[in-house]
This record gives structure tokens, sequence and C-alpha cells, in this order.
């Protein structure tokens, strides 16, 4: 599946799994963050897009089975966010 110009991949739920206790994530790396922002649905509860210090832009969300997904770009391949 096709995502912008980020390649995603699918993860599939468990029904048993302990949700508090999954500690699964994955950083998706894209050309530009705010742009992907915009196209995830409201219901699937992304936060908003934030500068972190480690020099991304970026956001996150959590999928049903708890898996954190972090989306983001390098700040030094920032593009104009003054829209």
């Amino acid at each position: 599946m096709w995502w912008g110009d980020a390649q995603l991949f699918h993860l599939r739920r468990i029904e048993d799994l302990d949700v508090s206790a999954n500690r699964s994530s994955v950083y998706v790396h894209v050309e530009d963050a705010d742009l992907v922002h915009a196209q995830v649905p409201a219901q699937w509860g992304p936060s908003a897009v934030a500068e972190m210090q480690r020099g991304m832009r970026e956001f996150s969300l959590t999928d049903p089975s708890g898996n954190l997904i972090r989306v983001g770009h390098h700040l030094h391949h920032d593009h104009d966010h003054s829209h």
C-alpha cells in the first residue's frame, strides 16, 4: 500500500494481545510529514505534527494492537509550513 511517498505495510491485529504490554513501534521516514499528516483520517487519532529535539518533524498514532507508529522527516529537509 502506498501513502504519499511512503510505502506502508500491514500490521495485523492480534485478538488476545495485552495492548498495555505491547512495546512494538515503527518509524516511517517521509519527504514531508505535514503532507502525510493531512492525509491521515482523524479517526486514527494522529498527534499534532511537531519539531523534535532530535532533528525530526513528526507525528504519531497508535494502531488497534498498541503499535506506536511515528511518521516524520529530517528538519534539514524541511518544507515551508507557513500555510
